[in-house]
């Protein structure tokens, strides 16, 4: 009978990879060059890696809609996806899925509007570090004084 021996088996990860490395394996009754080893059944723990591809900063008109599509790096559909505001201007933003539509902020001239959106995917419960997209306007051109606040008119002015 053969009898085989495993000690220190390891768990390397790296991005979209994750690989068993077995550090030491002892045969003993036959000979090197006719060993074959089958592994089956074999449990990992730990995470994989998950990562969502950069989106492109975007330039935008004030007022104007502007649509996000995010993609897992590696390819493959996520469970879910988190969408939020980091920062920036208020901004709401629609949507479902991998893609999420919002109106592009108003800004006060000479600066404009400025959003930051942070993008989660989750894949079998592990998380991927967060993507920031960064949308930012031109400034707005054009206010009306509207029930007590200033606002952006989407009209535009034709001389």
């Amino acid at each position: 009978m053969t009898a085989v021996r495993v000690a220190r088996v390891g768990l390397q990860e790296q991005p979209g990879l994750t690989t068993v490395r077995v550090g030491k394996v002892a045969l003993t009754g036959l000979a090197p060059a006719a060993v074959k080893v089958r592994v089956e059944k074999v449990a990992l723990t730990g995470t994989a890696a998950v990562a969502v591809n950069p989106i492109a900063a975007i330039t935008a008109e004030p007022e104007s809609v502007v649509t996000l599509t995010a993609s897992l790096t590696g390819g493959g559909n996520p469970d879910s996806w988190t969408w939020r505001r980091v920062s920036g201007n208020a901004v709401t933003l629609t949507g479902t899925g991998a893609s999420r539509t919002l109106r592009a902020p108003s800004g006060m001239p000479p600066v404009g509007g400025s959003v930051v959106i942070g993008i989660i995917a989750t894949v079998g419960g592990v998380n991927s570090p967060e993507r920031t997209v960064t949308i930012t306007t031109l400034p707005q051109i054009r206010w009306q004084y509207q029930s007590g606040a200033w606002v952006g008119s989407r009209s535009r002015i034709e001389l």
